[in-house]
């Protein structure tokens, strides 16, 4: 599935909207339509490259509904 993500592509780049692929929700998950996103501090440093490697998607503080069952 097609989802969008804030993603850092190279080492100090700036974060950019993009459209990125997501795998289906496997046995057990919960497919979440995310309304809100935060980036944190350690998102934010992620961009120098100390602490992961680059193209990062950030944005692990979020809110939403469940917008599909388990299987």
């Amino acid at each position: 599935m097609k989802i969008t993500a804030a993603v850092v592509g190279e080492r100090h780049g700036e974060f950019e909207l993009r459209e990125v692929f997501l795998d289906e929700p496997r046995d057990g998950e919960v497919l979440v339509r995310i309304v809100a996103a935060g980036i944190c501090h350690t998102d934010s440093i992620t961009r120098r490259g100390d602490l992961c490697r680059w193209r990062r998607t950030a944005g692990r503080a979020r809110a939403g509904t469940r917008a599909g069952r388990p299987r």
